[in-house]
């Protein structure tokens, strides 16, 4: 993975400048020989906003009945080597920590979870160039390249799904729509936050 790359992101999601990192996964991209990866360029997963703004009520409604909440939080799953099915599950918390130390964020039980994962579609040709992809030797270097920037388009276009979802549950009123809605994938520490 391209650490490099990992601190730049991370650079723009603290400032709230998602539709950046976007640009520059994608002109980087853009850059290097065409492979399978390149489907990425210019997908999102913004057709599913709806879906994933009733899964995030859903989650909210299933657990304020038991206990405040104060944040939610959506994970991407391992999605290069799970790519049977790409999907977010989504916890709910009493309480919100700190975005540079992340250690609360394990701390939660099932009935802080959503119900029902919310389930990715449309990314088939995606999730087969990482089934194929999974092991790169370092003699192609532009295809590895191309994997670590898909790899981050991925989890910056579900972040971008997350914070369109919130921003429709402002547009629709929804009870949760005032609290900050937090995304990532599995494993990693670059949180997008949309309030």
């Amino acid at each position: 993975m391209n650490f490099e790359l990992i601190t730049e992101i991370e650079s723009y999601l603290s400032r709230k400048q998602l539709t950046e990192a976007i640009a520059l996964c994608e002109t980087r991209l853009r850059a290097l020989p065409e492979t399978d990866f390149h489907a990425m360029l210019g997908c999102t997963m913004l057709a599913q906003t709806q879906d994933a703004t009733a899964w995030l009520e859903a989650l909210y409604q299933k657990v304020v009945q038991a206990q405040p909440v104060a944040v939610l939080y959506a994970e991407l799953n391992g999605f290069a080597f799970n790519t049977d099915e790409w999907y977010a599950d989504g916890i709910a918390y009493p309480q919100r920590g700190p975005l540079d130390d992340l250690d609360w964020l394990g701390e939660w039980h099932r009935g802080m979870a959503s119900a029902e994962p919310l389930v990715i579609h449309d990314m088939e040709a995606l999730q087969e160039a990482f089934e194929e992809h999974f092991d790169l030797d370092d003699e192609d270097a532009p295809l590895e390249a191309a994997r670590d920037l898909t790899y981050m388009l991925v989890i910056l276009r579900f972040q971008e799904l997350m914070a369109q979802a919130h921003a429709a549950a402002k547009a629709q009123g929804l009870p949760w729509a005032a609290l900050p809605v937090l995304a990532t994938a599995h494993g990693h520490d670059f949180v997008y936050e949309s309030a």
